[in-house]
């Protein structure tokens, strides 16, 4: 849309909010989720990995920080039962660094032959003694002051010049404390190699799926906040980076690949799963119960049993309402909820007779709105007729599939520090219609894995995993309903669209992390109610309010990524550039319609 011509036609036979410009976003909306035009999303996304590690490789700077400048970083190693050999691999890499403050110690799970091992690493002045990790001893003396260290285990390969990127990054941000890069792994069963692109900023509850901050630099001096035995490095590793990453300590992303992990760093069985279960208990978080399954890592606990008011928006579209509310009723596990319909001028004869039934129940509340439909207005009216603890926004065209979806709403919007909570919505064919909102995404705001499978894992990792994220859908929202109130509600310039996720950015201005939660499962019939409208007007007062967040990169999204819902990697230059064009001249488009 860049022509100006091309603007000038499509404002002529396609002008905003006309029927056949609703038809043809239905028809688009449509055609992105056929399941041919999916795969060969997933399949660029995959192939365009290797054109990205060969252009990276290109651009890697040999030694462009002078190496004395560097800080000592030890190395230290785990060897567990059969890594013998994997470990010379990462001895090699090490060796191979350009620089040569560093240090390796090799930590050897109880029971290997230490003789064996240093036998097997051969003879390097840098390398130390190698122990059994019972026997390991980490006293700050024995490190030098403002040096690093790193946690890592048997067959990681460090790329040649991680000392030099170091350096650097400590030249941007000297208070940098945590200093990581992304990796790539192994893909199990396929051997192929694929990366994770990791945000660029603190996601603690991400830690929760996978430890994004393996294999990181840290300063030796926090090695004295460890507070749990270590039962090997990397569950020594993830219990301290889990109390890190809820303090003040200054983190620092480098957007490249610089180490090769044998397997991502999942939150699975053994040392990480105490250490993930004491870090909640610590919190004061009481019966904690971690769970795994098919590569996801669940955290539940006792939470109490605060008051919750549903918020569901009607008009017509009988079949639709009671589908929800009868799966409501029938499958929910968490008892302390009522429901709150705000009613919107409905005339079909199916949903006045069904509002006839509810009126005998004492857990609905129907609150008539006689006005032109405007959902932000909607949503504060309902929430106006609510006292409950907390408020769950939702669409009238979904349906309860499980029964725990209401828990684990709640349980995280009541979790301190946690703002808006959005769950994962599934079409009917179980393909993704949301795990997340990016800025930036679609040219504008998107939906993260838009239409890919359930369980789909792309270059930014899985949608099974925990997520901070800026926004999530108005569809499915959980919030205390005091901080509903605080920030002021929905702003009801918004009509329809963008309302949603202004008001989750000002959560977090506020202060709070909004959260994607895969656990809370829903099927949502996208469009069914109201289609795919979305007025000129809120478009315009979402550039205008909204630009500012849009035009800087989400730092919850990889940078080394395009902004497609399922994304490859960005091998342009001025990606960023183009789309902030784009967006400018659609609102001119828009402007002049």
């Amino acid at each position: 849309m860049r022509n100006p011509l091309v603007r000038s036609l499509r404002r002529v036979l396609l002008p905003p909010e006309s029927r056949q410009e609703l038809f043809l976003r239905t028809l688009y909306h449509r055609l992105n989720a056929t399941p041919f035009f999916v795969r060969w999303q997933m399949r660029n996304a995959e192939v365009s990995y290797k054109g990205w590690r060969e252009q990276q490789a290109g651009s890697l700077n040999y030694s462009r920080v002078i190496s004395d400048t560097t800080p000592e970083v030890t190395f230290l190693l785990g060897i567990g039962a059969g890594d013998e050999a994997a470990s010379l691999a990462t001895l090699h890499s090490l060796q191979a660094m350009a620089g040569v403050n560093w240090q390796l110690l090799p930590a050897a799970a109880d029971g290997i032959n230490l003789n064996e091992i240093s036998a097997r690493l051969g003879k390097e002045d840098r390398l130390l003694t190698p122990v059994s990790i019972s026997d390991l001893r980490l006293d700050l003396k024995d490190f030098p002051v403002d040096s690093f260290v790193i946690f890592c285990q048997a067959g990681d390969v460090f790329a040649p010049t991680l000392l030099d990127e170091l350096s650097a990054a400590l030249i941007e941000i000297p208070s940098a404390d945590i200093i990581y890069t992304d990796c790539e792994y192994r893909k199990t069963g396929s051997g192929q190699l694929a990366p994770f692109f990791k945000p660029s900023t603190p996601s603690p509850e991400l830690m929760f799926s996978v430890n994004y901050l393996s294999r990181s630099f840290m300063r030796a001096s926090f090695l004295a906040k460890i507070t749990i035995p270590a039962f090997d490095l990397i569950g020594l590793e993830y219990s301290l980076q889990l109390e890190l990453v809820e303090t003040n300590t200054v983190m620092h992303h480098i957007p490249r690949v610089l180490v090769r992990l044998r397997e991502l760093p999942l939150i699975s069985e053994g040392p990480v799963h105490s250490a993930l279960e004491l870090n909640f208990k610590r919190q004061g978080a009481q019966n904690v119960v971690v769970s795994h399954s098919a590569g996801q890592t669940r955290v539940n606990w006792e939470f109490g049993s605060p008051s919750v008011s549903l918020i569901i928006l009607s008009h017509n579209h009988g079949a639709w309402l009671r589908n929800l509310v009868d799966s409501i009723f029938n499958i929910t596990d968490y008892a302390n909820y009522k429901l709150v319909i705000v009613e919107n001028s409905s005339t079909e004869p199916e949903v006045l007779a069904y509002y006839d039934e509810l009126a005998t129940n004492e857990r609905v509340t129907i609150v008539p709105y006689d006005q032109p439909f405007n959902y932000s207005e909607a949503i504060n009216i309902g929430v106006a007729h609510s006292s409950a603890d907390v408020v769950v926004l939702l669409n009238n065209d979904m349906l309860v599939t499980e029964a725990g979806w209401l828990r684990e709403l709640v349980q995280w919007a009541v979790k301190p520090g946690i703002g808006v909570v959005g769950g994962k919505l599934l079409r009917g064919d179980n393909s993704i219609q949301h795990a997340g909102i990016i800025l930036g995404m679609n040219g504008f705001i998107g939906h993260l894995y838009l239409n890919a499978p359930e369980h789909y894992h792309g270059l930014a990792g899985s949608v099974d995993w925990y997520r901070d994220l800026y926004a999530v859908t108005g569809a499915c929202q959980a919030v205390q309903r005091d901080l509903f109130l605080k920030v002021g509600g929905y702003d009801e310039r918004f009509r329809l669209a963008f309302g949603d996720i202004d008001f989750c950015l000002r959560v977090v201005k506020a202060g709070y992390r909004n959260l994607y939660n895969p656990f809370a499962r829903l099927t949502h019939f996208e469009g069914g109610s109201r289609g795919y409208e979305t007025p000129v007007k809120d478009i315009l007062l979402a550039y205008d309010e909204l630009l500012p967040w849009v035009e800087k990169h989400d730092p919850f999204y990889s940078p080394n990524l395009t902004y497609q819902p399922i994304p490859r990697c960005n091998l342009l230059p001025g990606a960023v550039d183009a789309r902030l064009k784009n967006i400018e001249n659609r609102r001119r488009s828009l402007m002049k319609s």
